[in-house]
């Protein structure tokens, strides 16, 4: 009963006050969504494995399989009726959900489904959590969908011939990049198939300077040659799978096998989401050896499971090569069930791979079964989690070892390039004997996690483990799920572009990156659809090696070595720049050039749009740099933040950039006497103002000036429930507009109790959008000029008096709404006796 009295309660406030404020009926408006949990027919409570009261249980991921004692309506994933609520005493409340794995009994009902929800921040460890349901339709549910993916590519040649270049599911939680799940691909000649790459936190961009950490899962083992190591990280051939994409959670499954035949990887990625600074991601592992296979080299590989891996590099004069930390720590929970510590190297100085922890050293894993790289200083931490310590594989080498190591690869006076590794292998050394042989038919499976904390250490990834192999057992991760079928492989082609009229030093990137002085050289830039997909540095001659070892060398076998470094095969007449592994489309290719003889910023200097549906090549001719330097103000001329300034040509966006707190912008595009511009400036997503505009050769030497205004407003809200009291929930007003051409939605700043405030609007027609859980209301609102509009006073709700909403529109925007209080005991009396 006191579940039913507060969902009553809530539909009362948030849904009789607000539509009888808008002159609608309750129960015949179109746009509301009338599901309320309280009216579902079914309940069954929901087994939670951990205690929530728990500060590491707060947001948790709860996945876990749901089979329905009573019919359940669904069609699919989206539309259903199913809900998930939690009871801490005072009622049901509501909290978003999703579900996938549907098992049908007809089209329209099912038996079980698998069912993800979070742990909500309010959890004390005392309350209940329930699935509710219906056999009849029901409305959809209205959550916000928090999470997105692109299958990608990523491609960076920062000195000619060595490159970084990914195929990968970028991950989005709402506009944030926050994992991209490599599929295959190599970092400067290493495998990496089958990786996980962390970014730094809020990164709008997939790039070298925004990746935080790796950690690889791929299977690897040492061997003779260089390089030193071999298994799936090299796959050049995947198979890649959506399993789920959904509100709260995505999965997809990655297979990739080594190109010798000998390993393969199958694995199944999983993203929840999570609204604090935490990120974790599960992965379900599969390794399989196909070839019977001995480890030889430096044999510490044996085979390795999974890795945190970092690569750090220093450039004096390339500032994309400044990525990746060595955090000095490593935590495990070892065998004797106690924490163990060890230094890691933060820059290491040895160009021969130094084992912190190796084969011989048997650092065994204990049943927390986790490791960490971590800095104290900070409490920064990236961990590995492991849903226990036994049944990677049968037979006596079951369980985990830690190995770590560092290594300088790279020692220049103006480059320097290291790794740090810490990786978890199979048990292969106990007693003093070490088994170095991988059976055909081998398999190891297990699930792991790999989460970052920011700021907790690595005390935080010692609970997490706790908390994560209770739940990890409960998850339905199966190889045989499937919510979106498998999208055929989509056909890449290269795109080479030649530069003419940019001329630079002879080897500039290359001389630049040795030598640590700025020399000119030209780079290039690739987009896709306005977003950023590849970069490199453009030449004649492209590096094949950065091997420059002369130690033990006379004068011929030095010459034979430099000779040695270049790509002399691929040698080209004019200056180029190559992009593999493109689909078909519109793309647009940036030139810049670096480190120029005048000034001391990047010139902008050609560019050229491609239609690419096949193997292509374009051409790009350069010319001076040319400046537009443009303001815009309001009516009381003060300058507008966040005003996008673009410049396009057909139809693609050359150069854009947002105004600072002044107003003020200075856009950079080359100087093409004979191609115009379009100016674009669009603000919340409207198009204020398109203009023409020229950059002639004399724009090198003078800036062309551009300056706008326009009126903004602002929009008060003042809502007060039927008793004449704010109301007790959170109703999220937002604003959108069918005027918008990049549309968008403008949310409001609650400035007290039932009190929103949305500033600086545009002058439009917006709609005005209220909700809370299942309840929406959408309201047209006008605001291009000083008015008063009043709506009522002849609606009527549930028979009550009549209510009369007050719309004030004023300069700069100020709408107020008064709802005068209403009398609902009888009505509640009447509902509880009903219910």
């Amino acid at each position: 009963m006191q579940f039913a009295i507060k969902r009553f309660l809530h539909s009362v406030i948030v849904a009789i006050v607000l539509f009888s404020s808008f002159g609608g009926n309750v129960f015949s408006y179109e746009g509301y969504v009338t599901t309320d949990i309280g009216n579902l027919a079914f309940k069954q409570e929901i087994t939670i494995l951990i205690d929530t009261s728990l500060e590491g249980a707060k947001f948790q991921p709860i996945d876990t399989r749901i089979v329905f004692d009573d019919s359940c309506w669904a069609q699919n994933e989206t539309k259903h009726s199913v809900r998930v609520g939690y009871d801490d005493g005072s009622g049901i409340t509501e909290i978003d959900s999703q579900i996938y794995d549907l098992e049908h009994s007809d089209n329209s009902h099912i038996t079980a489904c698998s069912l993800v929800f979070l742990i909500p921040e309010e959890a004390n460890g005392k309350e209940k959590y329930y699935v509710l349901y219906d056999g009849s339709e029901a409305s959809a549910p209205e959550y916000v969908d928090h999470l997105s993916f692109e299958d990608s590519h990523y491609f960076y040649e920062p000195i000619s011939g060595q490159v970084i270049d990914l195929d990968y599911y970028k991950i989005f939680q709402d506009e944030y990049i926050i994992y991209g799940i490599i599929q295959k691909g190599e970092i400067l000649g290493n495998g990496v198939s089958n990786s996980l790459a962390r970014l730094k936190p809020e990164q709008t961009e997939f790039e070298t300077t925004t990746m935080d950490q790796l950690a690889p899962f791929y299977m690897s083992y040492s061997k003779d040659g260089d390089p030193d190591w071999a298994g799936s990280a090299w796959s050049t051939t995947v198979s890649k799978t959506v399993l789920v994409d959904g509100n709260l959670m995505l999965r997809f499954k990655v297979e990739g096998i080594s190109p010798d035949g000998a390993v393969k990887t199958d694995n199944i990625y999983t993203y929840y989401y999570c609204p604090t600074s935490v990120k974790r991601i599960d992965v379900n592992v599969y390794h399989e050896v196909l070839e019977t296979t001995e480890i030889k080299g430096d044999k510490q590989r044996d085979p390795g499971y999974a890795a945190l891996s970092t690569f750090k590099a220093r450039s004096a004069t390339i500032e994309k090569m400044n990525i990746g930390d060595i955090l000095p720590s490593l935590h495990f929970y070892a065998e004797d069930e106690s924490i163990k510590e060890y230094s890691i190297p933060s820059d290491p100085n040895t160009e021969k791979t130094e084992w912190i922890l190796s084969s011989t050293d048997d650092a065994d894993v204990g049943g927390r079964a986790w490791l960490c790289m971590d800095d104290p200083s900070t409490g920064k931490a990236h961990g590995l989690v492991f849903e226990a310590i036994t049944g990677f594989l049968e037979g006596d080498n079951d369980g985990l070892q830690v190995k770590a190591s560092t290594k300088q690869h790279v020692k220049l006076p103006g480059l320097e390039a290291d790794t740090g590794d810490v990786f978890a292998t199979r048990n292969s050394y106990e007693g003093g004997k070490h088994d170095t042989s991988l059976p055909k038919g081998m398999t190891v499976a297990f699930n792991s996690e790999f989460i970052t904390f920011q700021t907790e250490g690595y005390e935080a990834v010692d609970k997490e483990s706790e908390i994560y192999q209770k739940l990890v057992v409960d998850r339905p991760i199966t190889r045989g799920n499937k919510s979106i079928e498998a999208e055929e492989e989509t056909e890449k082609y290269t795109l080479t572009a030649y530069v003419h009229l940019a001329p630079s030093f002879p080897l500039g990137s290359m001389l630049s990156a040795v030598v640590g002085k700025s020399f000119s050289y030209v780079s290039a830039e690739l987009y896709k659809d306005n977003s950023f997909a590849s970069s490199g540095s453009i030449g004649r001659l492209a590096l094949a090696s950065m091997d420059l070892d002369f130690e033990d060398t006379n004068l011929i076998q030095k010459l034979k070595i430099v000779f040695g470094l270049f790509d002399w095969r691929n040698a080209s007449l004019f200056k180029k720049i190559s992009f593999p592994s493109l689909e078909a489309g519109r793309y647009l290719i940036k030139i810049y050039k670096e480190n120029p003889s005048f000034g001391k910023e990047r010139q902008y200097v050609g560019f050229t749009i491609v239609e690419m549906d096949g193997e292509s090549s374009a051409r790009v001719y350069c010319r001076p740099e040319g400046k537009l330097q443009a303001s815009i103000v309001d009516q009381e001329s003060n300058g507008i933040e966040n005003v996008r300034f673009s410049l396009l040509r057909d139809d693609v966006i050359i150069e854009g950039m947002l105004s600072d707190k002044n107003g003020s912008v200075v856009l950079s595009a080359p100087c093409y006497p004979r191609i115009p511009y379009t100016l674009h400036i669009i603000y919340q997503g409207f198009l204020v103002e398109e203009k023409k505009i020229s950059l002639g050769l004399t724009r090198r030497l003078f800036t062309l000036k551009e300056s706008f205004d326009m009126s903004l407003y602002q929009l008060e809200l003042n809502v007060k429930d039927t008793l004449g009291l704010p109301p007790a929930v959170d109703i999220s007003p937002m604003l959108t507009s069918s005027e918008m051409v990049d549309q968008m939605s403008i949310s409001a700043e609650k400035i007290g109790d039932g009190k929103y405030r949305f500033t600086d609007l545009y002058p439009a027609d917006y709609t005005l959008k209220m909700s809370y859980k299942s309840f929406i209301l959408e309201e047209n609102v006008d605001i291009n000029k000083d008015k008063t509009r009043y709506l009522g006073p002849n609606c009527k709700v549930q028979q009550h008096s009549p209510a009369i909403l007050e719309w004030i529109c004023l300069n700069r925007h100020y709408l107020k709404s008064f709802l005068p209080p209403y009398q609902l005991l009888e009505t509640l009396q009447q509902r509880k006796a009903e219910q």
